[in-house]
């Protein structure tokens, strides 16, 4: 189990830092990439040689990119924390070695920015005041920045028995002291939500949205949550 652990870790930093190197270029030269006015034949596209975000030893994954209003690039992922599994240790129940019933190693959401499209960055920062078991695997930590360069984080923890697909959405912004508030959960029902995403809407409201799941037996809708009821 631990060979395939560090299998499945050493392809998610992999395709993480393919991820990057691709969009790095792609953001840069894909607004070029045709003639004046959209028009005009299509240019080939260069890549440049590939760089790591994150410290590879706490396998870094699932990275989202996004710049915010001031022309920055920020990046935002998942990566060990210094206590990697609850209680120190994997659990050795068989019912819970694999899958979305796994334990989840302790997981910290960082983040960073570049101001020269990718070419260097900033060191990162912890987004989330408490370790917790911060989810990279399907779907990671997702970010949105409002019309004063503000940034707003979300992501999710495994809900109750580790349990990834009955997650909790969490919730954290910048403070004003250049760290992030404490999170806190936003879902109303625990144990139900999953697959996180956050943007601003035309008319400045921060509005979440994600899976839930509180209805074990039918196809319940996703939720849409405004933040600004909150």
């Amino acid at each position: 189990m631990r060979e395939t652990t560090t299998f499945l870790r050493d392809k998610e930093c992999v395709v993480f830092r393919i991820l990057l190197s691709l969009c790095f270029l792609l953001i840069p030269y894909g607004k070029t990439a045709r003639g004046a006015g959209g028009s005009g034949p299509a240019r080939a596209l260069t890549f440049g040689s590939e760089q790591n975000l994150g410290r590879i030893d706490k396998n870094p994954s699932t990275p989202f990119l996004r710049y915010s209003p001031d022309g920055r690039l920020h990046a935002i992922w998942s990566e060990d924390d210094e206590t990697s599994w609850p209680q120190g240790m994997a659990s050795t129940e068989p019912h819970r070695i694999s899958g979305d019933r796994a334990p989840s190693p302790m997981r910290n959401a960082v983040i960073a920015s570049s101001t020269d499209g990718g070419q260097t960055w900033s060191a990162q920062r912890r987004v989330n005041t408490e370790v917790e078991a911060v989810q990279g695997e399907e779907n990671g930590p997702k970010i949105a920045f409002d019309a004063n360069g503000r940034v707003f984080v979300v992501w999710s923890i495994p809900g109750e028995k580790d349990d990834k697909t009955r997650a909790n959405i969490r919730f954290a912004m910048a403070d004003d002291k250049g760290g992030f508030t404490d999170a806190s959960t936003v879902n109303e029902i625990k144990d139900t939500a999953r697959f996180p995403i956050i943007e601003f809407a035309p008319d400045g409201n921060l509005m979440l949205a994600w899976i839930d799941r509180r209805h074990r037996h039918s196809q319940a809708p996703s939720t849409l949550h405004d933040a600004a009821e909150s």
